[in-house]
């Protein structure tokens, strides 16, 4: 009988679950942005819908006391990286 009773318990509790989930939990809310980009060839700059403007293949230099790094503006590419602590193999005063 126990038994029962635990299996009726655990199909009740997934049934309710799976009616929350359904009608009643909140929706998240979306924010569709437009994937169409248009290309301005006059200043190199990328114009998405929404009024964003990226410039086109940048990049910005990084300088610590531990590395030097290049990092691309599209998509956030690490371009070089060098290591400012450490020498190379073949030439030690070379990061």
């Amino acid at each position: 009988m126990d038994a029962r009773r635990l299996i009726l318990f655990i199909l009740l509790a997934l049934g309710l679950l799976f009616v929350w989930d359904k009608y009643m939990a909140p929706k998240p809310k979306t924010q569709v942005i437009s994937s169409a980009a248009t290309n301005s060839s006059n200043n190199n700059q990328i114009v998405s819908d929404a009024g964003f403007v990226l410039p086109q293949a940048q990049t910005i230099n990084v300088n610590t006391d531990l590395f030097k790094a290049q990092i691309s503006t599209i998509g956030g590419d690490l371009r070089s990286m060098d290591l400012n602590m450490h020498g190379d193999t073949d030439n030690k005063g070379q990061p």
